[in-house]
This record gives structure tokens, C-alpha cells and sequence, in this order.
């Protein structure tokens, strides 16, 4: 009872006594998979009640349920990619949940791009050791520059980090054209939303999430961090996502990681100089980074939260005004 983090132990209770497991997954530490089944979260997993076995319950092999536990993978990234490729092997399904996390639509959409099948794509990171979101990056600025994707190639260069580059530097000098005749429309969107965007700031121990001055600020952090971001100034200017950039508090005036937000308060990335490549120079990602994405998201499913009561509330209050327009 201790360890159930919802504030009503009733509706745990009532939920326990239909589900006798649910005590075992919670002694186990999966007791935010236990609160998302009894409040009827939208993130709840399919637990397969009648079992008793971790495993089974949550419908995974043994092999992957071990990597789960040692903290190689996540439990619902697991559990998605069994449930899309349910003929994988147990190896080969924890290969496949590394390299796809949660990012299903992402691939979807590279998919698409790229005329190639979701298998292909995969496998074809998995012997690269390649990230999905770096590919998907590379693909997304490949189509920008217009690409053959007909070339086998260009769909799967030999080497994606390098193909990546390239296509980042091209892109990067393209801006930089642009940005001497910049549309006015857009600086003025991205002054606009400056004040919107105040919320998303966000301070942590040492470091701070702040927002950028100017889409010519975004260009120059993609330049000096060897990352594609230079390539995202314009849907920040359109509010398409928002760029925040992470600083050290010491140091706010170095760049040091930059971070993609989705308009539904998602992280969608956080990477530093060279998308933290080792290869290119880059450094592995250090855990205050990862505690402070930790924490930042916990802020933005927060702000999450808010936008979508006083979205409700603007519903009713439509409709309140809407029957008294009848009456």
C-alpha cells in the first residue's frame, strides 16, 4: 500500500481484489504500471491478469524481461515492439526495441520517406549501430535537399553518421542564404511566441532549459554544435516545435545541449556537440544530463496536464455560452 503512488487507496484496493497480480508488480517496482491500470491511464499496458510469471504478464519472453529488469531497455518499449513484430525472436526482439524506443510513428514516417519497409530500416540500423532519430534526421534533410531515394545509397549510405553530416552542412549553408532575405512574417511569429514560450524554461541543479532570441540563434547552434538543428529554425519561428537550449547556469552564454520539444510537451531530443557521437567528437551523455531530462519532462507532462483541463474547461464554457445563446 506503501508503494502505490495514487492518492486514492480505495480504488487500488477495489482494483486489487479483480487482480490478486497486481500486488506482485508493485513488490517488483512496476507500480506505475499498476496506478496507469486502475486509474485508466491512456499509457496503460495490457497485463495479462490470469498469469503469474513477470514475463508472461506483461507478454514478453524471458530474455527480454531480464534486459528489462537490468535497465537495458524500458518496459513499454519492450512490450510495443513485441506487440509490431510478433514473430521476432528474443534476441532479436531486444535489438529491435534498443534501436526503436517509443519512436514508432517516427519510423513510420521514415518509412514513408523512404520507400523501404520498416524490417529493412531496422535491420539496416542495427548493423550500422545506428540511432533511429539521427536516421530519421538524415532522411528528413535528404527529402529537404531532394533526394533520389530510389538510389539505394542514399536510403542506406554506407556510412549514416557521415551521410548525416553532409547533408546537415548542406542544409546549414542553404539557411544561411535564406536568412539575409528572411520572411518578416517569420520574425515576427518567433517574437510572438517568445511570450508563450516563457513556460517551457525550466531550471534543474546546475543547468537550465531557455529558449532561443531568434532564428538566427538556432542556425548558429547547429553550426558551432555540429548538429542539424540549424535545419529546425523555421518551424520553431511557425510554432511547428519549439528548440529550447540547455545551458549550464555557470556558463548560460556556451552552448552546450539543445533540445526538440514537441507541441504536445514531449522531449523528442537532447543532444550536444555532434549529437554526442564519439566517433565525430562528441562525449556520451553524463547521468545530471539525463536526471535533468528526467525532471524536465516530469515539468512538461505537467504543463501537459494543465493545457488539457483548460481545454476541457474552454469546451464547457463554449457550450454553457452556446445554450444560453438558445435559451
Amino acid at each position: 500500500m506503501e508503494r502505490y503512488p495514487g492518492q486514492s487507496k480505495i480504488d487500488y484496493l477495489s482494483f486489487y481484489v479483480r487482480h490478486k497480480g497486481a500486488e506482485r508488480l508493485i513488490k517488483c517496482g512496476y507500480a506505475q504500471q499498476v496506478y496507469d491500470c486502475v486509474t485508466g491511464s491512456r499509457y496503460r499496458l495490457d497485463i495479462n491478469w490470469k498469469e503469474t510469471e513477470l514475463h508472461k504478464m506483461f507478454g514478453v519472453s524471458r530474455t527480454a524481461m531480464k534486459a528489462i529488469q537490468n535497465g537495458e531497455m524500458k518496459l513499454n518499449n519492450v512490450i510495443d515492439t513485441a506487440r509490431h513484430f510478433p514473430y521476432l525472436s528474443a534476441d532479436r526482439l531486444t535489438d529491435y526495441a534498443k534501436i526503436i524506443g517509443s519512436n514508432y510513428s517516427m519510423l513510420e514516417d521514415v518509412s514513408a520517406a523512404a520507400g523501404q519497409s520498416v524490417d529493412r530500416i531496422v535491420k539496416y540500423l542495427i548493423k550500422k549501430n545506428y540511432g533511429l532519430v539521427e536516421y530519421h534526421d538524415y532522411i528528413r534533410m535528404s527529402e529537404a535537399l531532394g533526394a533520389d531515394f530510389t538510389d539505394k545509397i542514399v536510403v542506406f549510405p554506407p556510412d549514416p553518421a557521415k551521410a548525416h553530416d553532409s547533408a546537415s552542412e548542406r542544409l546549414a549553408l542553404i539557411e544561411a542564404e535564406k536568412k539575409a532575405r528572411q520572411k518578416p512574417a517569420l520574425v515576427v511569429s518567433c517574437q510572438r511566441l517568445k511570450k508563450e514560450r516563457e513556460k517551457l524554461e525550466f531550471q534543474y541543479g546546475e543547468l537550465i532549459a531557455i529558449q532561443p532570441q531568434s532564428m538566427s540563434d538556432i542556425i548558429a547552434e547547429g553550426n558551432v554544435q555540429s548538429i542539424c538543428v540549424g535545419g529546425y529554425a523555421e518551424r520553431h519561428a511557425k510554432g511547428v516545435l519549439t528548440i529550447m537550449f540547455l545551458r549550464k547556469i555557470s556558463e548560460p552564454d556556451k552552448r552546450f545541449y539543445t533540445i526538440e520539444v514537441s507541441n504536445d510537451y514531449r522531449i523528442v531530443q537532447c543532444r550536444g556537440y555532434a549529437n554526442n557521437v564519439t566517433s565525430r567528437g562528441g562525449k556520451p551523455k553524463t547521468p545530471d544530463i539525463k536526471e535533468f531530462e528526467e525532471k524536465y519532462q516530469e515539468y512538461l507532462d505537467k504543463l501537459a496536464a494543465d493545457a488539457a483541463k483548460e481545454k476541457k474547461k474552454s469546451k464547457k464554457r463554449c457550450r454553457k455560452a452556446a445554450e444560453r445563446t438558445v435559451a
